[in-house]
């Protein structure tokens, strides 16, 4: 391959990326400067969730990064589906940023199998029991969900306030 041929490549991947970015279309990772431009700015409250389980409490970060995980994330994207009424999270902030694709009927076929319905949602409670079970190592009875208002203050954390969010019986 020739010097000409080369630089006529370069240029025209240039130009085809540009393009793309111009359509705002994320074609990688790099170079997309949406994602670093916001200072991340301190918060005066964050929320951590406390488990009560068999009327033990519980505190997922105790049990390890690994388990916490598994613990919270599912719990914290059901809880999402719930405050907004069954409609996933994720598809309501991918729609956010490109409302014209819900008149896609690829987007609507892809949607229905990628993000979780209402429906779905109704097998959450016992799965979720079963994930327990199987992090704890013990049967559980009954699980109670808090929200906890969290702030930091001198060298430590204060609670601010409690809510329960969820009980699975």
């Amino acid at each position: 391959m020739n010097k000409k041929t080369k630089v006529f490549l370069l240029c025209a991947l240039g130009a085809f990326y540009l393009s793309l970015h111009l359509l705002k279309v994320q074609f990688t990772p790099f170079f997309i400067f949406g994602m670093y431009s916001k200072k991340v700015e301190n918060k005066e409250f964050y929320t951590a969730y406390e488990l009560e389980i068999n009327n033990k409490l519980i505190y997922p970060y105790k049990l390890g990064k690994e388990k916490a995980e598994l613990a919270i994330g599912p719990l914290n994207y059901y809880l999402g589906h719930l405050k907004n009424q069954g409609e996933d999270p994720v598809e309501k902030f991918v729609l956010s940023k490109r409302p014209h694709w819900e008149q896609n009927e690829w987007y609507r076929t892809i949607a229905k199998s990628v993000f979780t319905n209402s429906t779905k949602l109704e097998d959450f409670p016992l799965w979720y029991k079963r994930i327990m079970e199987g992090l704890l190592g013990y049967q559980i009875n009954k699980i109670v969900v808090y929200s906890a208002r969290l702030k930091y203050v001198d060298f430590g954390i204060e609670k601010v306030s409690r809510e329960k969010v969820l009980t699975i019986e």
